[in-house]
């Protein structure tokens, strides 16, 4: 019998797909080394179990009545392809849709599960500007000499999302590294995008809080203080403005918000 290594499980998510109750399973272990990650545990790997494929099913059968999507994170799900292909085949199994969050470094596994039929929803996340190498190898953690590749890498997972016609989520967390500036640029990439596959209502760019904890990696962010809700609104309408795309705010005390 297959036995699948998870991290947790959280039965009930109203925030993680935006309108979709949603299951969430977080698979451990990943390929970044955000400095301000707030999942180092699960990165690490420090919380992992066992569970078997009947205990899936027990899981999504229960649910059935009242959730969407079986949606899986991390950590980076796609270093775990055979896991995440048993996770949304049982899913099928009881007419649940899919939904993935990645940090688009692995665009092969993504094209196999679109391929097989077997993701509905993705989200990215895009944690700086795409041409901008210094800064996105300062927020991830990768060397400099390896950041060109991972950007190329991430590029084309969100071309591949759009041109599949999947409902898409893109996120950026606006750390203390980011300024608005940034920001608008990671929006005039997506808002280019969005336009050449004109799937305006396909797509979605998400705003996140940053929330320090005792489990972020790096003692530098574990000091720093969440980032105001009201600096989240006023670049999130920014964007808005200027590139019309639907922007949403992802905080703690709030939830999920529309602007």
């Amino acid at each position: 019998m297959d036995r699948l290594l998870i991290s947790e499980v959280r039965e009930l998510s109203l925030i993680d797909v935006i309108g979709s109750p949603s299951i969430v399973l977080w698979l451990p272990y990943c390929n970044f080394r955000c400095p301000w990650c707030q999942n180092t545990p699960i990165v690490n790997g420090s919380i992992v179990r066992e569970v078997t494929v009947n205990y899936l099913r027990e899981l999504f059968s229960s649910a059935k009545g009242f959730i969407e999507y079986v949606h899986v994170t991390g950590g980076e799900p796609t270093l775990h392809s055979r896991v995440l292909k048993i996770i949304y085949k049982v899913a099928r199994e009881y007419n649940l849709k899919t939904s993935l969050n990645t940090n688009g470094s692995n665009p092969n596994i993504v094209k196999c599960l679109i391929n097989s039929n077997l993701l509905d929803h993705i989200a990215i996340d895009v944690k700086a500007p795409l041409d901008n190498k210094a800064l996105y190898s300062k927020v991830t953690g990768i060397p400099l000499d390896l950041v060109d590749s991972i950007i190329c890498r991430i590029k084309e997972t969100i071309n591949l999302a759009f041109k599949s016609g999947l409902e898409v989520e893109l996120r950026t967390t606006l750390i203390p590294d980011l300024n608005s500036k940034h920001v608008i640029a990671i929006a005039k990439h997506i808002a280019r995008i969005v336009g050449e596959y004109r799937c305006h209502s396909k797509c979605v760019y998400v705003l996140q809080q940053f929330i320090p904890s005792e489990t972020v990696r790096d003692l530098k962010y574990r000091l720093q203080k969440p980032t105001p809700i009201d600096k989240l609104v006023r670049v999130g309408k920014e964007v808005k403005d200027k590139y019309g795309l639907r922007v949403y705010v992802r905080s703690l005390d709030k939830g999920i918000v529309r602007l």
